[in-house]
Parts: C-alpha cells; structure tokens; sequence
C-alpha cells in the first residue's frame, strides 16, 4: 500500500512541476532534486542483497554539507574499486588502495598510471612540468623528476633533480647493457650560472662556466672562442693544461717540484693596466702566446706576471720567442729573448730580392745600441765587418 501511495505522490509532484521531481522538496529545480534538510549528508546510497542493508558497506553519491565543510563526494566500500567504463572499456579506474589509473586498470604500487600518451600544457601560467615534491607542506621545493625503463639486464633512466641542501640541479642519465657500456652521465648545474658535464660529477667543484670532465673529441667541425658582441675594449680567450683545476704550480703535499702548467692565450686589452705581462705594455693588445704559467699565481686574476714566454706573436706579425716582440724594434720580425743555439749544420741568411735593405749580415747590439755587423753589401758586391 505505502508503495502505491509513494507512486502517486510521485506522479503528482512531476505533473505539478513541469517534469521535475523533488524528494524532501516541494520546489524542485532539477528534473530529479533531493534535499537532505537539516542532516549532514544527502545522498543516493546503492545496495545489494549481499550487503542487505548496512550503510557503511553502500556505493554512495552525495553532499556533505555542515557548517565547517561543503563537498560532494563518492564514496564507496573499503573492498571495492571504482570503474568508469566507455564502451566496455576502461576509462578510468580506483582500486581499493587508492591507485589511479586514465585507460588501463591501475597497478600497484603507482598512484598514477597513464595508458597513452600524455600532453602537459603550460594552460594560461608561463609553466608546464611533471613536479615532484618533497613533502605537501613544502611543495615549492622540488626533488625531481624522473623517466624510468628497466630492461632485462638492469634500467635506463633519465632524471632532473633539484638538491633541497644547496642550490643545484642535476641532470642524469643511466645507459646500462649488461656489464658493457655501462655509465652514468650527469649534466650539473650550480647557483653561480656553471655547467658541468662528465661522469659521476654532481660532487666536484665547477671552475668555469663549462667545464667539461673526461677527454672530448671534435669531429669534421672547428672549436671556437667568441668575446661579447661588440666587445672591443676586452676579449680574452685562453686553453689551459693544468696538472689541478686551480691552474697554477704550487706544488701540493706530495710534491717537491712544480707540476708545470702550460697555456695558449690571446689578449686584445685595450688598456695598459692590469698583471697581463709584456715587456712592452702596448702588446697587452692583440697578443697571441703560448707558454708555461709562473709558479705563484697573482690572486684575483687567471693572468700572471713572469708567465714564461715560449713563442708569441703581435699584431703586427713580428714573433718573439723566449718573450714578447718589442713595438719600438721596426726593423726585426723575430725576437729571441736569452741565449740561443744552433745546433743543425748551416745557418743562411738570405736577403729577398724585393727587400729595400741592401745587406744582409748579422748585427751586434748591446742593450739595443747598435755596436757592429758582418754581412754581405750587395750595392757594392763586397763582404763586409763593421
């Protein structure tokens, strides 16, 4: 009987409010409204006979409302998983230990797997990332991310991590093949804006903006040093080989002697200050040089004074060996600095024919004041000693 009545009512209220039903309502504003009244929750509750009637085991769908909190939720038994199904197939899936899955059932233990390729977007922020954090209360401090594949014979895996203890971020990648070609490469990166790369890194100390460990190779290709765009004032590039990543030749604890440190430098200083060492300072501009660095550095500065000199060359083509050429000798292209020996068979000295010099001999200077000469005179066709 009460079913019947319940029928009727029910027509009623549809019919008398334009197809909307109302349940603990008499204005309904859906074509199906339900309200809880004063209770806490309004809800569908869906039930089997298994279950019968006991709340805590129902599929429920509904409202938490108090004064405190206000949401709308699913609910269901601590056994059961939760599918949504398109098709007869999986589009969405929650197993009863609150794994997630979009496309596939969900695996433990990921709390999200994804079955398909993913698109990540940037939306209407200037940002789109896979974050991972350390903790929900300190979710601004980013741990990493990470692309995980195991193979039968170990993992492969690149990863992007942040280290929460000093300002630092790592790049890794893991190329594993049984026991050969095995090796970890890192990518780091310091709060002073350097890079490094090489193997197993992420705890030695950057010295350059790249600094690269291991051999390198360059193939079918130039290496080049650039200064700024528009730098004519200072351009400085210099290759080092150093024994130790602070470049100089002090000798360290298990040392008694220097560890020789040698350099390839061009300097194009326009000024004539600084410890770039010349004996002509107009040569801080525009020189070229190859040598071994001094024994003690000069703090604050990758330049030395007392460098030694091997060979160098200026702008204006004249070479210096043992030092730099000197700006106020016009006439010689090649300076030697210090005692110099032949040791091959014959030295000639050639006068070109185009050459505006009449002579050529050797000339005796002491302390650059000319003392005398042995040569040949070619407008008088005579030998000749001065």
């Amino acid at each position: 009987m009460k079913n019947v009545l319940f029928f009727i009512v029910l027509c009623y209220v549809k019919v008398g409010f334009g197809q909307n039903v109302g349940i603990g309502t008499s204005l309904p504003t859906e074509n199906l409204t339900i309200n809880g009244g004063t209770s806490t929750f309004t809800s569908i509750g869906f039930t089997s006979t298994r279950f019968k009637n006991f709340s805590g085991n129902n599929f429920r769908i509904g409202l938490l409302d108090n004064p405190t909190t206000r949401y709308g939720f699913i609910n269901l038994p601590g056994a059961l998983p939760l599918y949504i199904l398109q098709s007869n197939a999986v589009a969405f899936h929650l197993n009863a230990n609150g794994n997630f899955a979009l496309g596939a059932d969900s695996y433990n233990p990921y709390k999200l797997l994804v079955n398909g390729q993913q698109l990540i977007t940037a939306g209407t922020g200037d940002v789109a990332a896979l974050t991972i954090a350390d903790t929900i209360a300190n979710n601004n401090t980013v741990v990493g991310t990470l692309l995980l594949k195991t193979t039968p014979t170990g993992s492969n895996f690149l990863s992007t991590t942040m280290n929460p203890l000093r300002p630092a971020a790592t790049i890794s990648a893991n190329f594993k093949n049984g026991t050969v070609n095995e090796r970890k490469v890192d990518i780091h990166f310091d709060s002073l804006g350097q890079v490094g790369i090489g193997v197993d890194i992420v705890d030695s100390t950057l010295n350059s903006r790249l600094h690269l460990f291991g051999t390198q190779s360059i193939q079918s290709g130039s290496l080049r040093f650039f200064g700024p765009d528009e730098n004519y004032d200072r351009a400085d590039q210099e290759i080092t080989f150093s024994y130790n990543r602070f470049g100089d030749e002090l000798p360290g604890p298990n040392f008694i002697v220097p560890n020789y440190n040698y350099f390839i430098r061009h300097n194009n200083r326009r000024t004539t200050g600084g410890t770039f060492f010349s004996p002509d300072p107009e040569y801080k501009r525009g020189t070229f040089a190859i040598g071994r660095c001094q024994t003690i550095a000069v703090p604050n500065t990758s330049y030395r004074e007392g460098d030694n000199i091997a060979i160098a060359m200026a702008p204006n083509n004249k070479v210096g060996i043992g030092r730099y050429p000197a700006t106020n000798d016009a006439v010689h292209e090649i300076f030697i600095d210090g005692n110099t020996r032949f040791t091959a068979s014959r030295l000639t000295i050639d006068r070109p024919s185009d050459d505006d010099i009449t002579t050529a001999s050797l000339e005796f200077r002491s302390n650059g004041t000319y003392r005398g000469a042995l040569g040949w005179d070619q407008s008088a066709g005579r030998f000749f000693f001065f």
